[in-house]
C-alpha cells in the first residue's frame, strides 16, 4: 500500500512539472509569436516607405494604422527626437526615447527592449526614398517631401498579452491536468480506504476462523481430555499418600500431578481464548483496587520464584474507569504471570497507573533478562511463548483481546538484559 502512495505521488509530481514546463513553454512561444508579427509589419512599413514617394505626415498616418491590439502605440519619430505623430507616448517609452534613437542611429538596425509587464518596445529604423518624381531634399523642415535627414524611427508598443488565447489554452490545460490528478489522488485514497477495510474484514474473519476452530479443539479437549486427566492427577495424589515410605514413588507421582496441572492449565487457556466475544459488562472500577487484586493472585506464582511483587498506588481507588473488571483482572494476571516468570530471585515486579487527558496507562514493570528482539513482534500471537516448558501461548492474545474491546492496545518496550514494560493504554472516554 505504501508502494501503490509513492508511486501515484511520483507520477502526480511528474505530471504537475511537465503541465508546469509546458505554460511556461506556451507563455515564452506566445511571446515570440506577437513579437515577430510585429516585426514582419515593422519591414512592411519600412519597405513602403523605400519604396514610395511619402513625406512624413504619410508616415505619421501609415504608423497610426498599424494600431490594433497587438501594436497598442505606433509613432515615427525623427533621428533629432521629433514626434510625427500627435499622440504622445506612455511614460515608459518616453524615458528611454534618447537612448533609443541615439542607439538606432548607431547600429542601423532595429532593437527591442522591454518597458513593463506584458509591454514590449519595438525600435526600428525606416530609410525615406526621394520618391519617383527624383525631388531633391530640401535643407531641412518638415514640410512635404523627403528631407535632409531621411532617416526615421518607428516605434511599436507591443502587447505580449494580446496572444492570451493561447495562454488560456494552455491554463486551461494545466487546470485539466490538474482536475485529473485531483481525481486520480481522490480514487486512490478511496481505493487504499477500501483495500484497507476489506483487509481489516478479512483479518476479523481469519480470528473468527482461528476462534472457530480452536473453540471446537477446546470442546474436545474439554470433554475427552479433562476428565481423565482429572482421574489421573487424583489417583496419582491417592497412589503418593498410600505408599509414603517410598520417595521414588513419591517424586514419580509429583510429577504426574505438575503435568497434570499443566494440562489442565493448558485446557483452561484454550477455552478461555476459544470463548467467542462477550459484551462488556462496563462499571465504573477503582483501579488501584484492581492492581491490589491482580498482586493478591500473583502473590502465590510471585512467593514460589521469590520475586519482589508490588503496586505503586499510594490509595486504592483513587482512579476509576469504566472497565470491564474481571475481563481486565484476568488481562493484567496473564501479563503479570509473564512478568513474574521473566523475573529472577531477588527481582522486583511492578504494578502502577497513571493517567493524562484521556487515557488511562497501567504498566506492569520487570528486571528480568527482556525479550528477544526476534520474538517482539510476535509476542501476542496465539502458541508464540517462551516460556517451553510451562507456557500455552494465549495469555498475552488473551490480553490483547480484551484490550482491543475495551478500545485500548498494548505497548510493549524491552531490551534483553534490561527487563521488559508491557503498557495498557484504555481511553478515558
Amino acid at each position: 500500500m505504501h508502494k501503490l502512495i509513492i508511486t501515484v505521488s511520483t507520477i502526480s509530481l511528474l505530471a504537475a512539472a511537465s503541465t508546469t514546463i509546458l505554460y511556461l513553454h506556451t507563455r515564452d512561444a506566445s511571446k515570440q509569436v506577437v513579437l515577430s508579427r510585429a516585426l514582419d509589419r515593422a519591414n512592411a512599413f519600412a519597405l513602403a516607405a523605400r519604396t514610395t514617394n511619402v513625406d512624413d505626415g504619410v508616415l505619421a498616418r501609415m504608423a497610426k494604422l498599424m494600431q490594433d491590439e497587438t501594436a497598442v502605440y505606433a509613432c515615427v519619430y525623427s533621428l533629432g527626437k521629433t514626434r510625427l505623430c500627435e499622440e504622445p507616448p506612455p511614460a515608459s517609452v518616453a524615458k528611454s526615447l534618447d537612448f533609443a534613437i541615439d542607439r538606432v542611429a548607431k547600429k542601423k538596425r532595429y532593437f527591442s527592449q522591454q518597458i513593463d509587464s506584458g509591454r514590449t518596445v519595438l525600435w526600428f529604423p525606416v530609410s525615406v526614398g526621394t520618391g519617383a518624381l527624383g525631388l531633391k531634399e530640401p535643407i531641412g523642415g518638415f514640410g512635404p517631401g523627403p528631407h535632409g535627414d531621411k532617416t526615421r524611427v518607428l516605434t511599436l508598443v507591443v502587447d505580449d498579452g494580446s496572444s492570451r488565447w493561447l495562454m488560456s489554452h494552455s491554463t486551461l490545460h494545466a487546470a485539466l491536468m490538474a482536475l485529473l490528478l485531483l481525481t486520480l489522488v481522490l480514487l486512490t485514497v478511496r481505493q487504499l480506504k477500501t483495500m484497507s477495510k476489506q483487509q481489516e474484514m478479512e483479518r476479523a474473519m481469519g480470528e473468527q476462523r482461528r476462534f472457530a476452530e480452536v473453540g471446537r479443539l477446546s470442546a474436545v479437549l474439554a470433554h475427552e481430555i479433562r476428565n481423565p486427566l482429572g482421574a489421573i492427577k487424583g489417583f496419582a495424589q491417592y497412589a503418593a499418600e498410600r505408599h509414603p515410605g517410598d520417595e521414588t514413588l513419591r517424586e514419580d507421582m509429583d510429577t504426574v500431578v505438575t503435568e497434570s496441572s499443566r494440562l489442565e492449565r493448558l485446557v483452561q487457556s484454550l477455552l478461555s481464548y476459544a470463548r467467542p466475544k462477550q459484551q462488556l459488562h462496563l462499571v465504573s472500577t477503582p483501579v488501584g483496587d484492581l492492581l491490589h487484586r491482580v498482586a493478591r493472585l500473583a502473590g502465590a506464582a510471585a512467593q514460589e520464584k521469590e520475586v519482589i511483587l508490588e503496586t505503586s498506588a499510594s490509595s486504592p481507588g483513587d482512579i476509576s474507569a469504566e472497565l470491564d473488571a474481571e475481563q481486565m483482572l484476568q488481562a493484567l494476571l496473564n501479563i503479570t504471570i509473564n512478568a513474574v516468570d521473566a523475573s529472577g530471585e531477588g527481582q522486583t515486579v511492578s504494578l502502577g497507573f497513571q493517567r493524562d487527558e484521556e487515557h488511562l496507562i497501567i504498566e506492569v514493570r520487570d528486571q528480568g533478562e527482556g525479550i528477544d528482539p526476534a520474538m517482539l513482534e510476535r509476542i501476542f500471537e496465539p502458541y508464540v511463548t517462551e516460556k517451553k516448558a510451562s507456557g500455552t501461548g494465549l495469555g498475552l492474545a488473551v490480553a490483547l483481546r480484551t484490550t482491543k474491546a475495551h478500545g485500548g492496545r498494548i505497548e510493549v518496550d524491552s531490551r534483553p538484559g534490561h527487563g521488559s514494560v508491557f503498557r495498557i493504554i484504555l481511553p478515558l472516554s
